[in-house]
């Protein structure tokens, strides 16, 4: 019998069909569509390729940067966010084909299998990345906070900004509006458009919406980060699966698909933009990009390539995990590699930082994606766990044991940290700041500036009822009504009082230019004036916050200092008490006493001074805090 036998045919092949079969997706009751991975790929891509840049940019020398700004490579890498609104085109895709294609699927069903899909890894990143924070000690302040606001999707409306924990998940936010409305939405278009006129009513739709968006101020501000401002991109993957499933996605374009594919790119490019015309530009191009992907073509081959398809099915995992590995390499190799060269410093770091991104989320989407991908991994889970019990317990002891210890351990440390005066303990520095920009009267103005001009906003959007006017009037009164009869040559008059009322209702509409020519321009412009204030807030708060952590420390500072000065006076009277002892002996001159008097009276008078100190810095704490420096526990 032969020990060793020699592997038969290709290597290569049977490589990449081996780990082509790991990253392919497990498939659904629907077919596989091979074009929309090859579309996330594209969407992914100009993503990381844009953070990549971003990158780079700010970790080199100021001259670098300007001259790397003018780049016409930079401009392009820069348009990256073109990948995020294709990806809501093909959530609008996905999403609204089943409901096009007659099925009936349960609202509650569909929430709950989307639930199971994409919860579980976005939990487990966003849980992982705050838990580094906190090590890092980088952000600690209200990190918790932070969190449950990422976990709901709502940081952006609820702090303004993007999540502290992943600034990406923006568009995940947005994402969850989308699916909790979509089915609604589909299925009302499917009632209410006849499907031979939808492939021409659903674009007139996008476009009236998009002015409507425009005319509103949706497209700017908060609202720029809901569904109310994106709504248009997730329009066009509807109106591209009503296409798909209708037989009607076709367009004319012959066998040079990709030439048309990378003019309608570039299209998006230089049209992406809050303008009203070159939205509508851009929605066209972005629509003909979508369906150039599934005309049979080399373009189509390309998406359809299984590792391109494969990489694209894997964007999720990619898209939560890339922009914190490129933070971290991105501070790792500052300073040691330098290249002065735009084109060239992408191409090196491309290699050095992509392809460890990449192999790492690969990892990540086979042990953290991809078992959640089928629907029956919550029965999984619970026979898994039922067997494991035992292990389960033992391993809960150990983490609690550990966990333990390390709070305790955290607990006797800031026991020994903690300051305290007068018997009293002080809150920690964090609580501070927090009562310091509670209790800020400027803060505080802020706040009421910025609720000024969001009501004066409000206002303005609603001035055009101004030029409205419903007239309503009732006219009541007696009027004669006259017959006149005529019988064998002779005329009858008779004449009889009647009442007669009559009703006026009409609208009155005036359509000054000039209001509607500024309308758009005076909210922006308050708009922009909330901006400002709300930039104003923060940096305010952060005058506030180090400000708080000078006296604090100064606080701390004086305190310590007047406990050496306590140890240094003991010392010293325990000196002059000896001295005085010595010096009723004849053992010590007089020179020597005096000197030893001297020497505790000087350190008496230093410690006075030292309690002063202390007693103006924790004023001067006071003052800032606006409240209690104490902790209340």
């Amino acid at each position: 019998m032969k020990l060793f036998l020699r592997p038969q045919g290709n290597y290569t092949a049977a490589f990449n069909l081996n780990i082509l079969s790991m990253l392919r997706r497990p498939l659904s009751k629907g077919a596989y569509i091979a074009e929309l991975d090859g579309l996330r790929f594209i969407a992914i891509l100009a993503v990381v390729v844009q953070h990549l840049s971003e990158r780079l940019t700010r970790i080199q020398s100021s001259d670098v940067q300007a001259q790397w700004l003018d780049s016409s490579l930079h401009y392009a890498a820069s348009r990256g966010s073109i990948g995020v609104l294709l990806f809501f085109a093909i959530s609008g895709f996905i999403l609204s084909l089943p409901y096009w294609s007659g099925k009936s699927i349960r609202y509650t069903t569909y929430l709950k299998n989307r639930l199971l899909r994409i919860e579980p890894p976005y939990l487990i990143w966003m849980s992982l990345f705050a838990v580094l924070l906190w090590l890092s000690g980088r952000i600690t302040h209200d990190l918790g906070q932070h969190w449950l606001a990422s976990i709901a999707y709502i940081h952006t409306l609820s702090y303004g900004e993007f999540s502290i924990i992943n600034p990406v998940a923006w568009s995940l936010e947005i994402e969850i509006q989308f699916y909790l409305l979509a089915p609604w939405m589909v299925l009302l278009l499917k009632k209410y458009l006849p499907a031979q006129f939808r492939p021409l009513l659903l674009p007139l739709f996008i476009g009236l919406y998009s002015l409507l968006m425009q005319v509103m101020g949706w497209h700017q501000g908060l609202l720029k980060f809901t569904l109310l401002g994106q709504l248009p991109y997730f329009m066009v993957g509807i109106w591209m699966a009503d296409l798909y499933q209708q037989g009607k996605l076709k367009l004319p374009v012959g066998k040079s698909t990709l030439l048309w594919a990378v003019l309608g790119w570039l299209v998006m490019m230089y049209t992406w933009s809050e303008n009203m015309g070159l939205t509508l530009i851009f929605l066209m191009a972005l629509s003909a990009f979508f369906a150039l992907a599934f005309q049979p073509s080399f373009f189509q081959r390309v998406l359809r390539n299984p590792w391109i398809a494969g990489i694209g099915g894997m964007c999720y995992s990619i898209y939560l995990i890339h922009l914190a590995a490129l933070e971290g390499l991105s501070n790792w190799s500052k300073g040691w590699l330098s290249i002065d060269s735009y084109g060239l410093s992408m191409l090196v770091h491309g290699v050095l930082w992509l392809l460890p991104i990449f192999l790492f989320s690969v990892l990540a989407y086979l042990l953290l994606e991809k078992p959640f991908m089928g629907r029956e991994w919550p029965a999984q889970l619970k026979n898994w766990l039922q067997q494991s019990r035992k292990l389960m317990i033992k391993t809960s002891v150990t983490v609690l044991i550990i966990g333990g210890t390390f709070f305790l351990g955290n607990q006797a440390s800031a026991q020994t940290d903690t300051i305290r005066w007068k018997g009293k303990a002080l809150a920690p520095l964090s609580v501070l700041i927090e009562r310091a920009q509670q209790n800020s009267h400027a803060l505080k103005a802020n706040d009421r500036e910025v609720e000024i001009l969001a009501l004066d906003r409000d206002i303005n959007k609603r001035q055009w009822m101004q030029h409205v006017s419903v007239v309503a009037g009732v006219d009541a009164g007696n009027g004669n009504y006259v017959s006149t009869n005529t019988e064998a040559f002779t005329a009858i008059n008779s004449s009889l009082n009647r009442k007669a009322v009559q009703f006026a209702v009409g609208v009155n509409v005036q359509l000054p230019l000039s209001s509607l020519t500024n309308r758009k321009a005076e909210i922006q412009k308050r708009s922009l004036m909330m901006e400002k204030e709300l930039l104003l807030k923060a940096s305010l708060g952060q005058t506030i916050r180090e400000e708080v952590i000078n006296r604090y420390t100064r606080f701390k500072e004086a305190v310590q200092l007047l406990d050496l000065q306590a140890g240094v006076n003991e010392a010293s009277s325990i000196k002059l008490t000896a001295a005085e002892k010595y010096f009723k002996e004849a053992q010590l001159s007089v020179e020597d006493f005096s000197q030893a008097m001297e020497q505790h009276f000087q350190n008496k008078m230093e410690l006075e001074r030292k309690k002063s100190t202390v007693e103006n810095a924790l004023l001067l704490l006071e003052n800032i805090v606006g409240t209690s420096i104490y902790s209340t526990l």
